[in-house]
């Protein structure tokens, strides 16, 4: 057995023969970047913009591997988690001069791998010609793909996981395969992480763990198989870490230092009892989990039992269905009229999930969730006249959990901002539980348990992550992870739909001919559906004219916004306004000088932190002044975070995206004292940003945060200390010192564990120059001449890897002022310099070009040897059934 090869899962084949539909997608793609709102009021489109310029120009200065992940951007990048290295683009980015043209191509680019990459997928996988644009098109239409799709930076996750997901599909359906083929998956989903978010690794690493489990569960009893697939996981994630431990220095010291994500464990939250009420709470909530669950009970104990002679019809079918979901609702009405103990205000918890969910009705009781239940029991009992205990109540299980993946999938809900449907319109995700039957039908056990699980998390086991590890399990983008499985089983449903179908005509009709005239009707439908769904593309809307351009006014735009103004073909001259707006910026920040506080250097209004004016006044201003700047709270120490937030700081940072049981649960004990809840305390703005300076009272806060008036320079001289236990002590003492009418100036305050005070001691008044000679994101240098020893305090943030040097020589770093940093310098005159380096970067890029070596190494290797021989060795090959 050979291992697998690009000719054997004809990529090349169908990139050739569907030209076609390739250039249909590079237009879709071209148009649909091609929108007024993007160009002009899009935060993420100038985010990256200028990331990239900054990448650009700190890179030619050589300055990469003292890229400073608590600049500016680099604040943004570890926060959101991504490196600025995409590996489809990276070396257009080192090249090319970053131009507002070559950016919007680089875009397009990437929105069409993303169209291209699913149609791809589905080809692969033998599911024809035609079918696999249905997915393409509705997943595009109706799911937050269509949004991140957009971004350059995820061109290599989406192109390179679902080949990687292909590939891991078609070694596990293989009875033999050889471990070339698991190295090439391993390959693949390396690829797919390089420059990604650490959530969005996160969630990718979860659901390719769940596939390998699922294997385990199907395989139980297997030892041999199981043995396998347990070294196989361990192996794969081991080697994908290998290969990009480059960049996990960059994440990790992101991690330790930013207030969104925690990786400290609580074990006091895991002891609280309201956390595992909450916990069975999510889990009896889920109807369709508990029923799946029933079902498949049911079936283990007719199987103990052998019950063979336990036959049911399609008659007895509907009637143990109704009696199941009349249980269910009954009990939960039951425990939604529940006044216990055990479920404090549980009906304000379900009123608070019910005003949350925009369609208000599960997807099964909805008129196109009865219409699939009854096409899943018709079609296969008329396949079918009966079938047994075992068979019948599995078949249950799987309706059940294919409605609990659809429930899942089609989500939608309403918390200040508009989420994007997961994935498919409510219709159409109903349907895919004929998916989930046709996966059964296959034996494809796996598949099945593996989007359950991966569901079940984002339902219940997200509660427990964020409470107890203080990481947000955003449901609607952990389930860009399982975007592959998602295309899968709606193809499923449509090819089972068109083979029932067929098969019922045929038993009508007597004509064995007529299934393919069903299949070519099919394919007429497709055309028409995906025809209907983008025709606003194909045919814009209203003509109208903006600033002496013509333009194209459309409605329900593919695939970003409702209400959309179109260029086409057209070229877009002069600066957008943003940008506009941000280089005038730049020039009033310069013009300030470098000795301001950081924390003020870019010119403020009272509206910083609220989402509309931000890119306005800063994009890319902070790039073409000096190090830092209060956008999006990124120079803004974690203490500090948690000292002018509310007080209960484990739900401040919440999501929008985050599951709404979880939202309601931390809800719940916010206001816990008050004995009601409110949707209104689930607004995202208010919990997540600080309060602009304006309106806070806090002293220190103004003196911190506000730039007019401030007469705290950037660095200055200190000749006292005050060490305190904490950094909230800290501030309490600098908040009385201002109260009285003092100056921060006057001392530097610390907690940091390795300052001890020394023989310092002020005889005369302290009288010093200090001047900048440079100023960088990853160097700074000052001249410095002092009457007597003296601290030097810099108002920059302190973070891991800064190192100070006094004339040459390396000096000890402190960090003072909550979450700035000082050093320690003699009398006399010296030069002092600050110099960053991401920690542990230079081990970690060699470990990861080692790993790099050995894989390819060993891949050309094995074609070598196959060349050379014409096959692979028998004994480099392990045998095993198909699941």
């Amino acid at each position: 057995m050979r291992s697998i090869h690009l000719r054997e899962i004809n990529l090349v084949k169908i990139l050739t023969k569907e030209i076609p539909i390739v250039i249909f997608f590079i237009y879709v793609a071209y148009l649909s970047w091609w929108f007024h709102e993007r160009e002009h009021t899009m935060l993420d489109y100038a985010l990256n913009f200028d990331h990239w310029w900054y990448f650009y120009h700190r890179l030619h200065e050589g300055a990469l591997a003292q890229w400073n992940p608590f600049s500016l951007f680099g604040r943004i990048a570890v926060q959101y988690n991504y490196i600025p290295v995409s590996v489809l683009f990276s070396p257009f980015f080192v090249l090319s001069e970053p131009t507002l043209r070559l950016y919007d191509n680089f875009q397009i680019a990437s929105t069409f791998l993303g169209i291209l990459i699913i149609y791809i997928f589905g080809r692969m996988l033998g599911y024809g010609r035609y079918y696999p644009l249905l997915p393409t098109a509705l997943i595009l239409l109706s799911s937050s793909y269509k949004y991140w799709i957009s971004f350059i930076y995820f061109g290599a996750f989406f192109f390179f996981y679902p080949l990687a997901v292909v590939v891991f599909i078609k070694a596990v359906e293989k009875k033999a395969f050889s471990n070339t083929q698991w190295l090439f998956f391993i390959v693949l989903f390396s690829f797919s992480l390089m420059g990604l978010r650490l959530e969005k690794m996160i969630y990718a690493v979860a659901f390719v763990m769940v596939m390998f489990f699922s294997l385990l569960i199907v395989s139980w009893g297997d030892w041999r198989k199981m043995r396998h697939f347990a070294i196989i996981l361990v192996l794969s994630l081991v080697t994908a870490l290998i290969l990009i431990s480059w960049q996990l220095p960059f994440l990790l010291a992101s991690v330790l230092n930013t207030d969104r994500v925690s990786i400290a464990f609580k074990l006091s939250n895991v002891m609280n009892i309201e956390l595992w009420r909450w916990i069975f709470l999510s889990i009896i909530l889920q109807k369709f989990l508990l029923l799946t669950l029933i079902n498949l009970g049911i079936a283990a104990v007719i199987k103990y039992l052998r019950k063979p002679s336990c036959i049911f019809d399609i008659r007895t079918a509907f009637i143990i269905i109704a009696v199941e979901l009349l249980a269910i609702y009954s009990l939960h009405q039951y425990l939604y009229n529940l006044n216990s103990h055990l479920f404090p205000r549980f009906g304000a918890l379900m009123m608070d999930l019910h005003m949350l969910n925009k369609i208000r009705v599960d997807i099964l009781f909805s008129y196109h969730g009865v219409i699939a239940l009854l096409l899943c029991l018709t079609l296969f009992f008329v396949r079918e006249n009966s079938a047994t205990g075992v068979r019948f109540f599995s078949l249950l299980s799987a309706v059940f959990a294919g409605f609990y993946v659809a429930e899942y999938s089609w989500q939608h809900w309403v918390i200040n901002n508009n989420v994007f449907t997961y994935f498919w319109p409510p219709v159409i995700a109903s349907f895919i539980v004929l998916g989930a039957i046709g996966l059964w039908n296959k034996k494809k056990y796996w598949m099945l348990i593996a989007m359950v699980i991966f569901h079940f998390i984002g339902e219940t086991v997200s509660i427990f992550l964020y409470d107890v590890f203080g990481y947000p399990w955003l449901p609607g983008r952990a389930s860009l992870a399982e975007i592959p499985f998602q295309v899968i089983v709606l193809l499923e449903a449509f090819v089972y739909l068109i083979n029932g179908i067929s098969h019922i005509s045929q038993r009508l009709f007597f004509k064995t001919n007529i299934g393919r005239d069903i299949r070519l009707l099919a394919n007429l439908i497709i055309y028409a559906v995906i025809f209907m769904s983008i025709k606003t593309i194909l045919i814009p809307g209203q003509e109208i004219i903006i600033d002496k351009r013509q333009a194209y006014k459309t409605s329900d735009m593919f695939p970003f916004s409702e209400e959309t103004v179109l260029y086409p073909f057209k070229s877009n001259k002069g600066k957008n306004k943003w940008l506009y707006d941000a280089f005038q910026n730049a020039d009033k920040a310069k013009q300030a000088g470098g000795r301001n506080n950081p924390w003020k250097r870019v010119y403020v209004d009272d509206n910083v932190h609220s989402w509309s004016p931000m890119y306005f006044k800063f994009l890319p201003a902070y790039s073409q002044t000096l190090n830092t700047a209060p956008v999006y709270a990124s120079e803004i120490p974690k203490i500090m975070r948690d000292i002018f937030r509310h007080g209960d700081k484990s739900i401040v940072n919440l999501h929008y995206e985050v599951n709404p049981l979880i939202l309601a649960y931390f809800a719940y004990k916010w206001d816990e004292n008050e004995s009601e809840m409110s949707s209104n305390h689930l607004d995202f703005v208010a919990m997540t940003l600080l309060l602009p300076h304006a309106v806070n009272n806090e002293p220190l806060y103004k003196e911190l945060m506000a730039e007019e008036g401030s007469n705290t320079p950037r660095a200055f001289l200190s000749a006292k200390v005050i060490k305190l236990s904490q950094q909230a002590e800290e501030y309490r003492y600098l908040k009385d010192v201002l109260a009285e009418g003092g100056n921060v100036v006057n001392q530097i305050t610390t907690s940091d564990i390795n300052f001890e005070l020394g023989s310092l001691q002020p005889t005369l008044p302290l009288k010093y120059t200090l001047e900048f000679e440079r100023d960088e994101p990853e160097h700074i240098m000052f001249h410095v001449n002092t009457n007597q020893g003296a601290y030097l305090a810099l108002l920059d943030l302190y973070s891991p890897g800064w190192k100070a040097f006094i004339d040459g020589k390396e000096a000890n770093i402190y960090r003072g002022y909550i979450g700035a940093r000082f050093i320690s310098v003699p009398e006399g005159e010296h030069s002092v310099e600050f110099k960053y380096r991401v920690p542990y970067l230079i081990p970690a890029m060699a470990v990861s070009a080692a790993g790099w070596i050995i894989i390819v190494m060993i891949i050309f290797g094995n074609l070598l040897f196959a060349k050379g021989n014409g096959r692979f060795p028998k004994n480099r090959l392990i045998t095993l059934d198909v699941i």
